[in-house]
C-alpha cells in the first residue's frame, strides 16, 4: 500500500508541476508520446525447461520534462508501461526461489530532480523522485524488462526532500550545509523498505578564491530498515569529521588530501568497522576537452584507489573511472541510470520494451564494499554512431563477507539510411558470478549474450514505427536458468 500511495502521489503531482512551471524567464524543454507495441517471443519463462511461444501487448505513455525557470530547476522522466502479461493466466513450471517471485502488469519509470532557491544566496529547498523496475535474482532472466513470464521483477520506489545553503564568508571563506530526508519502498517483501536522515556540513577556504584552500567538513547519515521476509529490521550508521586542503599549482594542475575519522555501526565480520582515513590525490585539465582526477587512500576495509578520466571532443568522446568505497543495495537498486548527453549512452534504441534501473547488486541490505570499473567510447558522424559501454563491479557484504561480481560490455551502432529510415545493431555480453553464500538458493554463474537488429522509419513528423528482431543465449550452472529466446518487437509511438 505504501509503494501504491508513492506512485499515486507522484501521478498527481506532475500535472501541477507541469501547470505550475514558469513560462517567463528560463528556458525549457517539454516532450510527451505514447508508445504501443506487440512483442511475439518463443520462449516467455525463459528457461529452456519449459519452453513456450507468446504473443505480449504493450502501452506506454511517457513525458520528459527539462529547464528552469525564476528561481526553480526541474529535470524530468516519467513513462508508465502496462503489459497483457502480468495478469495472464501463463504458468511457468521453472520457479525462481521460495518466495522471489513477483509479475508486474503496470511497469513506471521516473526520475525527478527538482530544486527551488527559497531565500536568494542562501537557501535552496530540493525534490527526488524514483521509480523503476530491476532484478530479483540477478543470476536469472527476466529481470531487464517484465516482457516475459519469468517472474523475476522488483520494482524500487524513492522520494527525497532535502535543503542546502551556501554562503561566503569574507572574500574567500565559504560555508556549506545540507540534509536530506528519502524514503524507499519495494514490491516484493524480501527487500526491507527503509528511510535515510543524511547531513553535510563544510567551512574553509573557496579554492576557486586562494591559492591554498584549507577547511574542515563532516557528515552523518542513518538509515532505518523495516522488517523483511527474510531478516528483521536493522540501522546502519555513518559519520565522519576531516580536515582538507588543496593547493591550485597552476591554472591547469591541482593537488588535493582529506583525513579525519569515521564512526560507523553496522553488523560486520571484522570488528574493525571505522577509524582513521586519509586520500591524496590531484586534478589536471589542461583544457576544456581534457580531465583527470585521481587519488589514493585508506580506509578500515583497505586501500582506497580512484580514477576519473573523460575527454570530449566534437565527435567522439571518451571517459574512465574505477573507484573502491562503501554503498548500501538501497542505493545502488534505487539507482537512475545515466541518460545524459554522453554520446557512448546509446541506452533507449527505439521500439524497446521499457529497461530496468538501477544495479544489479544483493537482496540483502546490509553495507558492502563495491569495486567498480566503468569504461564508456562514443563516436558521432553525419549518420553513422558507435558506443561501447564496459563495466564490472566487485561487491563483499560486510555482515557475511559474500561476493558477487558483475561484468558487462555492450557495443551499439546506429546508421541514418535516409531521412526517414534508420537502423540499429547491439551485441552485448555480460556475466556473473557470486559464491555459496551470496545468493543461497539461487544458482552461482551465468553467461549471457545478446544481439538485436533493429529498423525504423518515420511516418510524418511525431509518429515512429520500429521493427526488431533480438536473440538471446543465457548459459547458466543451474539448468532453469539456461536458456535462448528468440524474440521479435513491432513498436509505434506518436510524439505530442
Amino acid at each position: 500500500m505504501k509503494r501504491l500511495a508513492l506512485a499515486t502521489a507522484l501521478a498527481a503531482t506532475l500535472p501541477a508541476i507541469l501547470s505550475g512551471m514558469p513560462a517567463q524567464a528560463g528556458e525549457w524543454t517539454r516532450e510527451a508520446g505514447l508508445a504501443v507495441g506487440t512483442y511475439y517471443t518463443d520462449n516467455i519463462c525463459l528457461s529452456d525447461l519449459d519452453k513456450k511461444g507468446q504473443w505480449v501487448g504493450t502501452a506506454r505513455p511517457d513525458v520528459a520534462v527539462n529547464g528552469s525557470g525564476g528561481r526553480f530547476n526541474m529535470n524530468l522522466r516519467a513513462g508508465v508501461e502496462l503489459n497483457s502479461i502480468g495478469e495472464s493466466n501463463i504458468d511457468c513450471a521453472a520457479g525462481q526461489g521460495q518466495f522471489l517471485t513477483n509479475r508486474e502488469s503496470v511497469v513506471p519509470s521516473i526520475n525527478l530532480n527538482s530544486d527551488l532557491e527559497l531565500i536568494r544566496d542562501w537557501l535552496t529547498v530540493e525534490a527526488t523522485g524514483f521509480a523503476g523496475q530491476n532484478p530479483i535474482n540477478p543470476f536469472a532472466g527476466g529481470g531487464e524488462n517484465a516482457i516475459n513470464a519469468r517472474e523475476n521483477t522488483n520494482i524500487t520506489y524513492r522520494y527525497g526532500v532535502g535543503a542546502r545553503s551556501q554562503r561566503r564568508i569574507g572574500d574567500s571563506g565559504r560555508f556549506s550545509a545540507r540534509y536530506n530526508y528519502n524514503e524507499q519502498y519495494n514490491a516484493i517483501g524480501q527487500i526491507g523498505d527503509s528511510t535515510q536522515n543524511s547531513a553535510q556540513a563544510s567551512l574553509g577556504t573557496d579554492p576557486a578564491a586562494a591559492r591554498l584552500a584549507l577547511g574542515v567538513d563532516g557528515s552523518y547519515s542513518k538509515v532505518e530498515f523495516d522488517d523483511s521476509n527474510l531478516q528483521p529490521g536493522f540501522d546502519v550508521e555513518f559519520a565522519t569529521v576531516a580536515a582538507t586542503a588543496t593547493l591550485r599549482i597552476n591554472s591547469v594542475l591541482s593537488l588535493d588530501a582529506r583525513g579525519g575519522e569515521e564512526f560507523n555501526e553496522f553488523v560486520s565480520l571484522d570488528d574493525d568497522i571505522d577509524g582513521t582515513f586519509w586520500d591524496a590525490g590531484f586534478t589536471w585539465t589542461p583544457n576544456a576537452r581534457v580531465s583527470v582526477a585521481a587519488g589514493y587512500g585508506e580506509r578500515f576495509f583497505g586501500t582506497t584507489p580512484r580514477v576519473n578520466i573523460s575527454y570530449r571532443h566534437k565527435r567522439s568522446e571518451f571517459s574512465a573511472s574505477y573507484l573502491r568505497a562503501i554503498n548500501l543495495p538501497r542505493d545502488l537498486r534505487g539507482q537512475a541510470v545515466d541518460r545524459g548527453d554522453r554520446l557512448s549512452d546509446i541506452e533507449d534504441l527505439p521500439g524497446q520494451p521499457l529497461g530496468r534501473a538501477g544495479r544489479n547488486t544483493f537482496i540483502g541490505q546490509g553495507p558492502i564494499e563495491n569495486e567498480t570499473l566503468a569504461l564508456n567510447w562514443g563516436f558521432q558522424a553525419r549518420r553513422t554512431g558507435i558506443g561501447l559501454d564496459v563495466r564490472e563491479s566487485r561487491q563483499t557484504q560486510f555482515e557475511t563477507g559474500a561476493g558477487l561480481t558483475f561484468r558487462s560490455a555492450a557495443i551499439t551502432l546506429t546508421r541514418q539510411l535516409g531521412p526517414q529510415t534508420s537502423t540499429d545493431l547491439r551485441v552485448g555480453w555480460r556475466e556473473n558470478e557470486g559464491d555459496d553464500q551470496s545468493i543461497g538458493l539461487f544458482g552461482q554463474e551465468l553467461t549471457a549474450w545478446t544481439g538485436s537488429l533493429g529498423l525504423s522509419r518515420t511516418l510524418g513528423n511525431d509518429t515512429t514505427l520500429t521493427l526488431r528482431y533480438q536473440y538471446t543465449n543465457q548459459d547458466a550452472n543451474t539448468d532453469v536458468f539456461t536458456f535462448t529466446e528468440n524474440r521479435i518487437d513491432l513498436n509505434l509511438r506518436y510524439r505530442f
